[in-house]
């Protein structure tokens, strides 16, 4: 008895799934009407779910969105998925670059030679006494250069009394005799007379060159030495450059340079070093 009254009630509960009253008559052309309306804007994309459906289309079949609404989570998660294709491609290809560099460096054997810098060249210039000067004046010479400006404030004079300091302390060790040259890249106001009231500032062996605009650009070009005149001020200016010292051979001939963070101790050391072996090979 009690099952069976358990039976009704959960029947009660139920709702029926036969299909709903009609409306009354006076509504039914409305309601027609909405069916009619509701079946068209479905086949249209207006109940469309997805954010680019959700609006009508336009004329010519190209769907365009009228409020510019924001991108659906398909679209941003392409775009997620073709960035990182991007990224883990061009990280594989860096790998494989570096790989094949250091596989063609692994085969050059002991002994092989790989060629010389091209730094250094010919050049014409005049010496702090007024004569010219080519680079032929210097074969059979161990030669340390520089390039700077005689108004510099205080970088060029630490970097020339460094290479004076080194170059003596090397031929106190070693007697070997390193013949340094300063090249002027302002030839504007760095005038024969200048550059010889200058370079004896220095060293008594210190060699000042200095020439025309189109002279000191070409030697300059040569060494791969950069200068541009910055915070000019009517005739007064400086000169950003390059901070590196040369090593030349008897051929004149570029073996290696030297940059500001050497002091005088690993700058004589360096250059012997460097002397020593080319003796020896």
């Amino acid at each position: 008895m009690m099952k069976r009254h358990a039976l009704q009630l959960l029947a009660r509960a139920v709702p029926h799934t036969s299909a709903p009253p009609a409306p009354p008559a006076r509504f039914r052309p409305q309601v027609a009407a909405l069916k009619g309306w509701g079946s068209r804007g479905a086949s249209a994309g207006f109940f469309s779910t997805d954010a680019a459906a959700a609006t009508p289309a336009a004329p010519g079949g190209a769907g365009k969105s009228v409020r510019g609404g924001p991108v659906s989570w398909l679209s941003f998660l392409l775009l997620l998925v073709t960035g990182g294709g991007i990224i883990v491609y061009y990280d594989k290809e860096k790998k494989r670059h570096i790989e094949e560099l250091k596989n063609k460096t692994n085969s050059v054997k002991p002994g092989q030679s790989v060629g010389t810098a091209a730094i250094g060249g010919p050049f014409t210039l005049l010496n702090h006494d007024g004569k010219p000067v080519t680079e032929k004046d210097f074969l059979g010479k161990w030669t340390l250069l520089y390039f700077g400006f005689t108004h510099c404030p205080d970088i060029c004079p630490d970097e020339l009394q460094k290479m004076a300091a080194a170059i003596d302390k090397i031929k106190e060790r070693t007697k070997i005799e390193i013949v340094p040259v300063f090249i002027s890249v302002d030839p504007e106001r760095d005038t024969v007379e200048q550059v010889h009231d200058y370079v004896k500032e220095f060293h008594k062996d210190l060699i000042g060159l200095t020439g025309t605009t189109d002279e000191v650009r070409q030697v300059a070009r040569a060494y791969r030495v950069y200068y541009m005149k910055t915070e000019e001020e009517g005739s007064d200016y400086l000169v950003d450059h390059s901070i590196v010292m040369y090593l030349m051979n008897p051929k004149m001939e570029f073996v290696k340079f030297f940059g500001k963070n050497y002091d005088v101790d690993s700058l004589a050391e360096g250059i012997v070093k460097e002397i020593r072996e080319h003796k020896s090979s």
